[in-house]
């Protein structure tokens, strides 16, 4: 922080300059270093940091005599011992305390999440000084003035504070799944009540897409993969001053292999993969969505996790003209989230069947919008023969006479649909003590369409 180092440094030896009463604050997350800046800058003026929680000592049942007390006794503490006093701690404190605090020292330093409020007749000079995110550069190095060891993937690539690299190290020797676990901790992306973790079994191996959707899929988990080393060491930061997250929009019909698709790249990333709870996220109340949306973002922004919403739609729809007060506050909600959208540094994936309905300054935002198209019958083939296995796992043969060229050609399906009507054939072949043939294909098929409202002839099924 230079700026707070030359501030302090025009301060050292001129006594006259805290006469007014100036407050130095210190913007950051918790375990950014604001403490470890403060003693840099009580430092440069020859002084001692003297530290007062403010969350222990104001916050609570603690009676505004009580609090007035403690207030000056910390003021005379830091005069007495020829220190400057620095305040933290003061999220859990009622803003209206805060001003108890003030004018009981010519100099304080403050460390906060967010800016305290400002009051116009108050005479007192306020300097603030935020703390950036530590580079991808910095985070190694810092690794490296602690550890002999090679900096794990981890610490490179999330964006911890230097508290959580440090707490990384003290597990460095469990191994990297042990330093993961803990980084994860620290951030705070577990199990929510707005988002649940799904499941990501599949690899590139198991999804079945058209040439163009896997190399426009290819790409985008590329930029996930590379985006610090592109955005710090090349410089392409400067190209994105609201957010370096990445947003990746999938759009197409039911069953067409959106969600499979975001479980693929999770875990070819590594990355855990959380589905946003829609149900929970949208609320009547005013106010209220917005708050649960920030909530969301705010938990899994820092963590190595992707966010997934499913039926994007309900949530980015379009603004629509104001007729009365529901329409003005649903169009606040979607400003909201375009803001937030914009200024998100994670990775986020949208799935939607109803691309059309979304608004199109949202569209404008989105890093990569996918297609996902019905398979045609080179996918189907290829479908089949994978959710039909020849044989058991034991060795036991599963399978009479398939014709799989039929199945392609004949039954336009999506890849949900072809799993969903060989499960129900084994199931079928199963209780009759036979193997899956093409009657219990067929037969699941024609059930399986039945249910997405098409019906199926006898002739449909004629080679």
């Amino acid at each position: 922080m230079a700026g707070l180092r030359h501030f302090a440094g025009s301060l050292r030896g001129k006594p006259e300059a805290s006469a007014v009463g100036l407050e130095i604050e210190i913007l950051g997350p918790g375990g950014a270093g604001k403490r470890t800046l403060a003693a840099q800058f009580s430092a440069t003026l020859g002084a001692d940091l003297i530290c007062a929680d403010a969350g222990l000592l104001l916050a609570g049942d603690v009676p505004r005599v009580s609090v007035a007390d403690r207030v000056v006794r910390a003021a005379r503490i830091a005069k007495l011992a020829g220190g400057v006093l620095y305040w933290h701690g003061f999220k859990a404190v009622d803003p209206a305390i805060w001003e108890m605090v003030r004018g009981h020292s010519r100099l304080i330093v403050l460390g906060n999440e967010s800016p305290l409020p400002r009051r116009k007749d108050v005479p007192c000079v306020r300097r603030s000084f935020r703390l950036p995110p530590l580079t991808r550069a910095a985070r190694i190095a810092l690794w490296k003035q602690l550890s002999e060891e090679p900096a794990p993937a981890t610490v490179a690539d999330w964006m911890l504070t230097p508290a959580e690299i440090v707490n990384a190290l003290r597990m460095a020797p469990a191994g990297a799944e042990a330093v993961a676990e803990i980084c994860q901790e620290d951030l705070g992306a577990g199990p929510h009540e707005l988002f649940t973790p799904l499941v990501c079994p599949f690899t590139w191996d198991d999804i079945i897409l058209p040439r163009p959707i896997r190399e426009h899929l290819a790409e985008f988990e590329q930029q996930v993969r590379l985006r610090w080393q592109v955005y710090e060491d090349w410089g392409f930061e400067r190209l994105c001053p609201l957010g370096t997250g990445i947003t990746a929009m999938f759009a197409g019909p039911s069953g067409t292999g959106k969600t499979m698709a975001a479980q693929v790249i999770a875990r070819s990333l590594g990355m855990k993969l959380f589905r946003v709870d829609l149900a929970g996220v949208i609320n009547k109340y005013i106010g209220e969505t917005e708050k649960r949306l920030k909530q969301v973002f705010d938990a899994c922004e820092r963590a190595n996790v992707m966010l997934f919403f499913d039926e994007a739609d309900a949530l980015f729809g379009q603004r629509t003209q104001v007729k009365d007060a529901h329409d003005r506050f649903a169009n606040i909600e979607i400003d909201y989230l375009l803001q937030r959208m914009e200024q998100f540094e994670g990775i986020a994936i949208l799935a939607t069947n109803r691309k059309g309905d979304l608004d199109k300054a949202f569209l404008r935002r989105v890093r990569f919008i996918v297609d996902f198209m019905q398979p045609g019958p080179t996918e189907r083939l290829s479908l089949w023969r994978r959710v039909l296995p020849a044989q058991a796992a034991s060795g036991e043969k599963l399978l009479q006479e398939i014709d799989w060229n039929f199945l392609a050609a004949k039954l336009n399906m999506t890849g949900a649909d072809i799993t969903a009507a060989a499960l129900d054939a084994a199931f079928l072949a199963y209780s009759q003590g036979k193997r899956i043939g093409m009657e219990h294909v067929l037969h699941a098929a024609r059930r399986t369409m039945t249910k997405q409202g098409v019906v199926l002839r006898s002739s449909d099924f004629e080679n």
